[in-house]
């Protein structure tokens, strides 16, 4: 019996030498999700750089306002002193121990009656300035000889480190712990072989420091020439120290950037992007250790009390983050205050 057979032969397709490719409509889908995913990342990029200018804004404020509070708290901290004796000590009859034989004390600044002073509302946004009167410890130098009399020259020990730093119309102090005297140098230290003068009626010339100032008496009685020698007394190790002296004065100017404002101490730039200082004075009048309320520079209960029964200052600083840093459209600034008492009153 014979069967037949039907044979499949598979149809090959035409189009076996075509890829398939995307449609119009697929790259159109496909180009949206891409948008949507790139604006998304361009989102997070944007949102990542304005959290890190913020946050480097927020860091450089805090730096700054710590930088600033360190350097003034260095000068509160040693304000009034006059090496071994503060400019509010007095003796048994009621009588300063701090002699001034300064011509000009009080118009340059130098008088050390006064730990401190400082002018209310009179800078730039309506700050304040603040002068701060002291000695400045790292320069004592030992005297090397006493003092014959109170008139004489002062031999100091020209091997100590600290005679290098000397120069002609610098305002020193002389102490022995008894009594302090203040004067002005009126001959060259570098040449002098430790020897200083302190004569009247030399004027410290134009562009020199001190510009303008000299000394009203040669004789410095704020010093007991006594009291030059230690206990044992041994020149080579006297009690007697002259130290130079200096007034800090702090303020708000414009910035050397030419944009915003600083604290500036003694007219040049400190710290940038300070743009208010504020200052209370403490007032400790009662004789009971203790404050008793804070005033501003010009306040009549300061004046009635005096500077030297400031027991406490309270600095407030405006900063900002000097870069222009915003939030909400608001620029970044920080308010710091911080209160410090008076070691010396």
């Amino acid at each position: 019996m014979n069967r037949s057979h039907t044979q499949y032969t598979p149809e090959v397709s035409r189009h076996t030498d075509r890829e398939a490719g995307f449609s119009l409509v697929e790259l159109m889908v496909a180009m949206t999700i891409s948008l949507f995913l790139l604006a998304g990342v361009v989102q997070i990029f944007l949102g990542s750089k304005q959290s890190y200018r913020v946050n480097d804004g927020v860091s450089r404020l805090q730096e700054n306002a710590r930088f600033a509070f360190d350097r003034i708290a260095q000068d509160l901290d040693a304000s009034g002193y006059m090496g071994c004796n503060d400019s509010a000590d007095v003796d048994r009859n009621n009588d300063l121990l701090l002699t001034n034989a300064l011509t000009n004390a009080v118009a340059t600044g130098y008088n050390f009656a006064n730990p401190l002073d400082g002018t209310d509302n009179t800078g730039p946004n309506g700050s304040d300035t603040l002068n701060i009167r002291r000695a400045v410890t790292s320069s004592a130098v030992p005297l090397a000889a006493s003092m014959p009399e109170a008139s004489s020259p002062i031999t100091l020990d020209n091997t100590q480190p600290n005679y290098a730093s000397l120069e002609q119309w610098q305002v020193m102090a002389i102490s022995d712990c008894s009594r302090t005297s203040i004067f002005m140098i009126t001959n060259d230290p570098t040449t002098s072989g430790g020897v200083i003068q302190h004569d009247p009626g030399v004027v410290a010339p134009a562009g020199a420091i001190n510009e303008g100032q000299s000394n009203l008496a040669t004789d410095l009685g704020g010093v007991s020439v006594n009291d030059l020698k230690n206990t044992y007394g041994s020149l080579s190790a006297s009690q007697a120290t002259a130290i130079r002296v200096a007034t800090n004065s702090y303020s708000i100017q414009p910035s050397d950037s030419g944009t915003g404002f600083s604290l500036a101490l003694n007219g040049t730039e400190l710290v940038e992007g300070v743009q208010d200082l504020q200052v209370l004075y403490g007032i400790d009048a009662d004789g009971t250790p203790g404050v008793e309320r804070y005033v501003s520079a010009n306040d009549a209960a300061l004046a009635a009390a005096g500077m030297n029964q400031v027991a406490a200052v309270t600095l407030t600083l405006t900063l900002n983050a000097v870069s222009g840093v915003q939030i909400d459209g608001t620029p970044l600034t920080k308010t710091v205050s911080q209160t410090f008492r008076l070691r010396n009153r």
